[in-house]
Parts: structure tokens; C-alpha cells; sequence
């Protein structure tokens, strides 16, 4: 155990300069009253059954899963080439980025974030082989 008097104010500093000041901050420090009644409003509508996730939910195969998952999962059909693509690998393109594995490598790798705000090819697209 260090006896020096000043150590944990040294090591502060320290965090402090090489990742930051947030990484030493006290957390009651950003916490305020509004943040407080919307924590509260939040957990007595958990409590209360108002914001239950069970309404989203449905049972399937013994578990509890999300409506929109179990649908998109069943997704077969590619919306950019409206091909069937019933293969496995598939399916994360689908859930993703709503193609297929095809019509993500030609359309949508390396752009993401224009894929996610909403652009799609013009024009007739040749069903992909």
C-alpha cells in the first residue's frame, strides 16, 4: 500500500491527461433533476406493465422474441433485385441492410451510412446471379 499522501490525486491527474477529463469525473456530477423524473417516469412505467416489452414480444420455439425479428428472418426475397435468396448467409444482409448478400457487395459495401439514410439504386436492376 502507497503511504504517499498525494498518490490518488497523481494518478488522477494522469487518467486525466491521457484519456480525458470525463474518465475522472464524479457521475452525480452530470446527473440533474430532469434526468432524475425521466428515470422515475421510466421505471414506474416498467413496473406498472405501461412499457413492457412483452407487447413486442412472442413466443417462439420456447423463447421470447421480437415480432420484427422472427419476420425479417423468414425474409427471403431480396428487395433491391427481387431475387429469392433462401440460403442461410443470407439473412444477416437481410436483417441488416434488407438485401442480399449480392446486391450488398455491389450497392452497399463501403457505403453504409448512404444505404442507411435512405438511398437505393435507380433505375431497372439486373437480377443478380
Amino acid at each position: 500500500m502507497n503511504r504517499d499522501p498525494d498518490y490518488a490525486i497523481r494518478l488522477e491527474k494522469a487518467i486525466a491527461e491521457k484519456y480525458g477529463e470525463k474518465t475522472v469525473l464524479n457521475p452525480h456530477s452530470q446527473w440533474t433533476p430532469e434526468k432524475e423524473k425521466k428515470y422515475l417516469r421510466e421505471l414506474k412505467s416498467i413496473y406498472t406493465g405501461e412499457g413492457s416489452l412483452e407487447k413486442e414480444k412472442e413466443e417462439h420455439n420456447g423463447f421470447l422474441v421480437s415480432e420484427k425479428l422472427i419476420n425479417l428472418s423468414k425474409k427471403k426475397y431480396c428487395n433491391t433485385c427481387d431475387t429469392y435468396r433462401p440460403e442461410l448467409y443470407n439473412r444477416m444482409y437481410f436483417i441488416k441492410f434488407d438485401c442480399c448478400k449480392k446486391c450488398f457487395i455491389q450497392f452497399v459495401e463501403f457505403r453504409e451510412e448512404r444505404w442507411h439514410k435512405g438511398w437505393r439504386p435507380k433505375g431497372e436492376i439486373k437480377k443478380c446471379r
